[in-house]
């Protein structure tokens, strides 16, 4: 994804698409904010573990990918996300198991 070009004059990451929404959905899981995945690390946590985050760099595991994804759109930071996402399922009991299937 790309993000930074010096000297360009045109935005890569154009409002309300994919990339601009993973661009925060990612800040969500890189600042800890995703509590499904900090409960998972602090219970996993040893001496010489680090951070599941710190290892991914720049990407989220899939495991982890729906899980956090669902519990940011249930924050304010997910709100205007919610609405630009096409799921496979629009059940709450599947919260965290659905897919995106389309975005506007």
């Amino acid at each position: 994804m790309l993000q930074r070009c010096a000297g360009c004059k045109e935005s890569w990451v154009k409002s309300n698409t994919l990339n601009s929404w993973y661009v925060s959905y990612h800040n969500f899981v890189k600042y800890h904010k995703c509590s499904k995945l900090e409960k998972w690390a602090d219970e996993n946590k040893t001496e010489h573990s680090k951070h599941p985050v710190t290892v991914w760099h720049n990407y989220i595991h899939p495991d982890w990918f729906y899980p956090c994804l669902e519990e940011m759109l249930t924050k304010k930071e997910g709100e205007r996300i919610e609405r630009s996402l096409r799921w496979d399922s629009y059940e709450t009991t599947d919260f965290g198991k659905r897919k995106i299937i389309g975005f506007k």
